[in-house]
Formats: C-alpha cells, structure tokens, sequence
C-alpha cells in the first residue's frame, strides 16, 4: 500500500512539492483520525503524469482500514513485484541517480532479463541523515 502525489516539474522540485500533502497525510494534519507511522522507503518514479512520490504505508495496513487522504493523495494497492535493484549513499541527486540508473540498466541488460516499465528511485533517511549514511536505491521491474 501506498499513498502517492503526482507533480509536474523536474524531479527535484516536482519531490519537494509531494512530500508536503503527503506528510500532511500521515501526520493527519488535513484530516481527521490517527497518525500514520512514517516508513521507508520514499519512492518517486516518472510517468505520464510528471512525477509521482509514493509513501510506503506501514505492513498490515489495507485500504479499507486507511483513512481517507482526500485532496490530491491517492492510495493505491502495489502488488508484489520482483525487482533488480543498485543501492548507493549519499545524497540523491538528478546526476547521481541518472549514474546508477544506467548503471542498473546496464546490469540488467547484461543478464538478459527484461525491464518492465521505468526506473524508480527510493531514499531511506531524512535530509538531516549525513550524506554518507544515506542509503538510496535504483530499482526496475523485470519480467520472470
């Protein structure tokens, strides 16, 4: 399950514009009820829609017991996905993500296995996280 925001705009301000209704979201701040707990990872991937930032929301949780995020927050039902992945610290900037996005392509296509849609880009720390604690991943569907 997640909770996600579309933003038009580069990656980096189209992030910064979504993280907001999203913490709104599960801070309850723009709605009545409970806190939701922050987990990880935050996701952002590209698509028609510019960039969509998605908020795992905490295991065990469905959409019928979540509460309505209202506004422009969508949950939707992830299913389970088999992944190829790259992690990598520091701070995710647009060159370094784009670095290990080719690199993970690169990986990919070595192996013969086939992507299914785009590269995704994950962050697991805060900003106040120091840059060489930060974990950051690249990940890919691909096919079985």
């Amino acid at each position: 399950m997640a909770a996600q925001v579309a933003r038009q705009g580069k990656r980096g301000a189209a992030v910064r514009q979504a993280f907001s209704p999203l913490a709104g979201y599960i801070f309850a701040k723009n709605r009545p009820g409970e806190k939701i707990a922050m987990t990880a990872p935050v996701t952002q991937e590209q698509s028609d829609q510019g960039w969509v930032v998605s908020f795992i929301m905490p295991q065990g949780r469905s959409l019928a017991d979540l509460p309505d995020p209202g506004g422009d927050v969508t949950l939707v039902d992830i299913p389970p996905r088999r992944m190829a992945a790259i992690t990598f610290s520091g701070r995710w900037t647009d060159a370094r993500f784009d670095q290990h996005a080719q690199a993970l392509t690169d990986w990919v296509t070595a192996r013969g296995l086939t992507m299914v849609g785009e590269v995704e880009f994950a962050y697991y720390n805060d900003p106040f996280t120091p840059a060489f604690l930060r974990r950051n991943e690249v990940m890919v569907e691909v096919a079985p």
